[in-house]
C-alpha cells in the first residue's frame, strides 16, 4: 500500500504486528514518513521505525494538529 504523510494508519492483524510501548498499546498511529517507513502516535509519545507497510491500512487522514505533533516528534529525532 502506498501511504501518504499525515494519514491514519492501523495493523490489519494486531496480534502480529502490534503498535505498542512497554506501558501500553496504540490503537493507531500517524505516518510521518514513506521510505523510510516511520510510524508516530498520535500523542507524538512513541515513534516505529521497524514495521512492515504490508501489514497495515490507512483509516483516513489526521487532523492538522496531530499531524503537527507527530512530525515534530519525528524532526525532532533526526537532530
Amino acid at each position: 500500500m502506498n501511504f501518504k504523510i499525515g494519514q491514519i494508519v492501523v495493523a490489519i492483524d494486531v496480534s502480529k504486528t502490534p503498535l505498542h510501548c512497554g506501558s501500553g498499546m496504540y490503537p493507531c498511529a500517524i505516518c510521518v514518513s514513506v521510505e523510510p517507513f516511520v510510524l508516530v502516535s498520535e500523542s507524538g509519545d512513541m515513534m516505529w521505525t521497524q514495521h512492515n507497510p504490508d501489514n497495515f491500512v490507512a483509516k483516513g487522514m489526521a487532523d492538522l494538529a496531530v499531524i503537527r505533533t507527530a512530525m515534530e516528534r519525528y524532526i525532532g529525532s533526526q537532530t
